[in-house]
């Protein structure tokens, strides 16, 4: 019942977006798909396999995944916007509006990492496959109501750029190593006790934000994570004293570890902030003027009613 009314929830979330934003299928895609269904007769038969060479088993089985899933042309970021985000993200909601559009669509590539922790858990329980595809489901809905969300201030992957987790996006990907146990403990745990338990304050004090300014859409954006994000801690609850013990690690007080880690974070983002806050605005900077330039079409495109009265939020998690 809970997958049933979070598929509905989903598919009216899709409904509306698919009618703010239709979808466009190529043209040249379309003709060969057909073109490939006729000359199968379009699936009225059963196909005959005669003729396809006898492989030994397990010649087409032995594979692994890719280090990253491939990009868009031309989604190299050409531009450091992400700096003076941070050294402004306490002071402008602008700034942190502009954050969230970039850093929700950047979920993409956790909803990939995910995709390495389902490959490496064969022999974890079902149920452990079935919340981590979940919450995979979840990280790549964000991925896209980030970038749809750019999409309406008229911004591309092209514009912006996406940067992968740890490697330019247009590298070859290379293939990705098996995650040993404690590497799926580490990841786990970061994602759940660090990354998202951390980064609930920002994130209800930007939905708070946002809709007062009127900006609807990204106040929806927000909470849809904040209700997702709430579930991913409750998993990381669940099952990290399973990858603890499988990894060797039960001896660890995972939660207590993960209010160090999270305090650490803190201080170094803040310490962050603190440098590029004095850092020189430098408007012939091509970085800076392209953050500057970015704010200046998502103003154009909905002002928020609050950009300028505001009050000072609290600092970036990490």
């Amino acid at each position: 019942q809970e997958i049933v009314r979070i598929k509905e929830g989903q598919r009216l979330w899709l409904r509306d977006y698919r009618r703010r934003r239709p979808h466009t299928t190529h043209a040249a895609y379309s003709a060969a798909v057909e073109t490939t269904l006729a000359a199968c007769g379009e699936f009225g038969e059963t196909l005959s396999i005669e003729g396809a060479p006898a492989q030994p088993v397990g010649v087409n089985t032995r594979f692994r995944l890719p280090s990253n899933a491939g990009k868009p042309a031309g989604s190299e970021r050409k531009y450091d916007f992400m700096t003076p985000i941070e050294a402004d993200f306490t002071d402008s909601i602008e700034a942190r509006r502009l954050f969230w559009c970039y850093g929700y669509l950047l979920e993409q590539n956790l909803a990939d990492d995910q995709m390495r922790w389902l490959w490496d858990a064969s022999d974890l329980p079902w149920e452990f496959i079935q919340d981590v595809s979940r919450h995979l489901w979840d990280e790549s809905r964000h991925g896209d109501s980030g970038h749809s969300r750019l999409l309406d201030f008229g911004l591309t992957i092209q514009d912006v750029g996406f940067s992968s987790y740890g490697t330019a996006p247009e590298e070859a990907p290379g293939i990705a190593k098996p995650m040993s146990p404690e590497d799926l403990y580490e990841a786990v745990f970061f994602i759940g006790m660090c990354a998202e338990t951390g980064h609930f304050p920002v994130k209800h004090e930007a939905y708070a934000d946002f809709k007062a300014g009127g900006d609807l859409e990204s106040a929806e954006m927000m909470l849809f994570d904040i209700i997702d994000e709430t579930a991913h801690v409750q998993y990381a609850h669940r099952w990290l004293p399973v990858l603890a013990e499988r990894a060797g690690r039960n001896a660890e007080d995972f939660k207590e570890r993960g209010q160090r880690e999270r305090q650490r974070l803190q201080e170094a983002a803040t310490q962050r902030h603190a440098e590029r806050r004095v850092m020189r605005r430098d408007p012939e900077n091509p970085d800076y003027a392209f953050y500057q330039k970015l704010l200046a079409i998502m103003r154009d495109k909905q002002p928020l009613s609050n950009a300028s009265t505001c009050p000072p939020r609290s600092f970036k998690p990490m």
